[in-house]
């Protein structure tokens, strides 16, 4: 039709061509993408582990909690132990001070046993011969006294 120098616009299939073509993403693009932020998620995920074991209070198994009821419960015996000991001294003690006292105040008793029997022996002995004079006493005052005769 026209014959010019200038190019015509095409109308159909043929004119689909882009006039700039974009740069597509290619399949290892997004699997770059993909395996980065996978690498990045395993990477947090190693550091958070690393963290909970360093800084974590993981749930003591029921063995370490009998082992730790048993060394309470030892330490508490031991306490015990060591306070029932110590008593035991000092009523020890006691013990031979009382025994000591106790057998002081037996010779005491001893001695005062023996000074009361002679004291008794003393005065029962004190009170036949008095009970043998007024016997005598009253005898004699009984009798008739003999007549005066002058001398």
């Amino acid at each position: 039709m026209y014959s010019s120098s200038y190019s015509q616009a095409k109308l159909g299939p043929l004119s689909r061509e882009q006039l700039h073509k974009p740069k597509g993403k290619s399949c290892g693009y997004y699997m770059r993408i993909i395996f980065f932020f996978s690498s990045l998620i395993q990477s947090l995920i190693i550091v958070s582990l690393v963290l909970f074991l360093i800084y974590g209070q993981p749930e003591k198994s029921a063995e370490e909690k009998r082992i730790k009821e048993l060394e309470m419960g030892f330490n508490m015996l031991s306490d015990n132990n060591v306070k029932l000991k110590k008593e035991k001294g000092e009523l020890g003690v006691q013990l031979s001070a009382r025994t000591a006292e106790k057998a002081a105040v037996e010779r005491e008793m001893m001695k005062l046993k023996m000074n009361f029997t002679s004291v008794d022996q003393d005065l029962r002995r004190k009170l036949a011969n008095s009970e043998r004079a007024y016997a005598s006493a009253m005898a004699m005052a009984r009798r008739p006294s003999p007549p005066i005769q002058p001398p």
